[in-house]
């Protein structure tokens, strides 16, 4: 199971498939890694040649970046503007109107008061 050879190797510093060397035991203390000094062989750095990690990017920046004439051009025709326009002005008018309701209603002048028939005697 790769996850075990993962843990073991995790764990241990080395793989199962190491056979040249024999693990030392551990009596005792199997919470901490075995820590020993020893240099092994590295068969692709000694056939490849060391690893050398590099940060792929691009060369062009402009991915994405086209510009298309068709984009400046107006989404809707003149006889929709010119009726969206009378629709917004009639909408604009009717919450004038509206306003200019409430406002007269609000500065409306009552002067009901208060007589002896409007109280009712309590029983």
């Amino acid at each position: 199971n790769w996850q075990e050879e993962y843990a073991l190797r995790d764990f241990t510093g080395e793989g199962r498939t190491k056979p040249k060397e024999h693990i030392p035991k551990k009596w005792g203390d199997l919470e901490n890694p075995i820590v020993h000094n020893k240099v092994f062989d590295n068969s692709h750095a000694r056939i490849h040649g060391e690893k050398q990690y590099q940060t792929f990017d691009t060369f062009n920046h402009t991915y994405g970046a086209a510009r298309n004439p068709v984009d400046s051009m107006p989404k809707i025709g003149r006889r929709d503007e010119i009726l969206e326009r009378n629709i917004r002005k009639q909408v604009a008018q009717q919450i004038m109107e509206t306003e200019q309701e409430k406002e007269r209603l609000r500065n409306a002048r009552c002067f009901d008061t208060t007589s002896k028939t409007f109280y009712k005697p309590l029983d």
